[in-house]
């Protein structure tokens, strides 16, 4: 074989060498791509499902904050409707409704009347009127609501008897009593409210 000859043969050998060479960093190359693309896939898919998740925190949050502000729009719309104008006040009182209410009733000289009042306790404030029938109908004084002789005086003027009072106050009960010798109440009305035990 002549040089020639040898020189072409070592070329060709050379240019195998290379060829093989390229193909193989060529094919690693090719799985270090791959095997990244497919690990940014994986991270992304992560970040993605992430995303997700913080999103709906984020959407009950939000709706948690409308629920509330609901609440609290409601809650201004119930206490302003609890807010009275001073003339509202003057028709309310300073005081809230009896518990217990007796309404009118006739009571006669000498007479106990028993009212059942049914609050179950005794720490109970006691108010009791008279309504008189002085001089008929057209009289200044008929019907007129007093508390004259609040309490009964045992003697006026000689006689004994004069007045209203109440006794014997238990959990359901109270007894209103007129003197024998009164005049000036013709009925009477009872109203109690309960007095609220003392915090400790």
């Amino acid at each position: 074989m002549g040089e020639e000859a040898k020189s072409v043969e070592m070329k060709r050998g050379f240019t195998l060498r290379v060829l093989a060479i390229v193909c193989v960093v060529t094919l690693i190359s090719g799985c270090l791509l791959g095997y990244s693309v497919s690990y940014l896939m994986a991270a992304l898919s992560s970040i993605d499902a992430k995303i997700e998740a913080l999103q709906v925190e984020l959407d009950t949050a939000r709706n948690t904050i409308v629920s509330l502000e609901d609440k609290t729009t409601r809650l201004e719309d119930e206490i302003s409707a609890l807010q009275i104008t001073p003339e509202e006040y003057k028709k309310v009182g300073f005081i809230s409704a009896p518990a217990y209410d007796s309404g009118w009733f006739p009571i006669d000289p000498n007479e106990d009347i028993v009212l059942t009042h049914n609050l179950h306790t005794t720490r109970l404030l006691v108010y009791l009127i008279g309504r008189s029938h002085y001089g008929g109908p057209g009289s200044p004084d008929y019907m007129k609501i007093h508390q004259e002789d609040y309490g009964w005086l045992d003697w006026v003027n000689g006689e004994a008897g004069h007045g209203c009072c109440w006794d014997r106050l238990d959990d359901t009960t109270i007894t209103v009593r007129r003197g024998g010798n009164d005049e000036g109440w013709a009925e009477a009305r009872v109203m109690i409210w309960i007095i609220k035990e003392s915090p400790a």
